[in-house]
């Protein structure tokens, strides 16, 4: 895996698990929130939308928002 995808992967991931201690849908939410900007961001600063970069974010927060939930069992 490309070091780029293990980093949106992380960030995803973090971000997802940060804001699902408090709610596992707002952690998910948040972590899809946070891939689309940073996508968005990218396309207007260097006119590329890497959709794979938003991706192995989503993915992380699904990672993060599952383990969210485990621990809350």
């Amino acid at each position: 895996m490309p070091y780029d995808k293990k980093l949106h992967l992380i960030c995803g991931l973090l971000i997802s698990l940060l804001v699902g201690l408090y709610d596992p849908a707002y952690g998910l939410s948040a972590g899809v929130a946070a891939g689309i900007a940073k996508e968005v961001y990218d396309y207007y600063d260097y006119g590329l939308f890497d959709t794979k970069d938003m991706l192995f974010t989503w993915a992380g927060a699904l990672i993060g928002t599952c383990l969210c939930m485990i621990a809350q069992i």
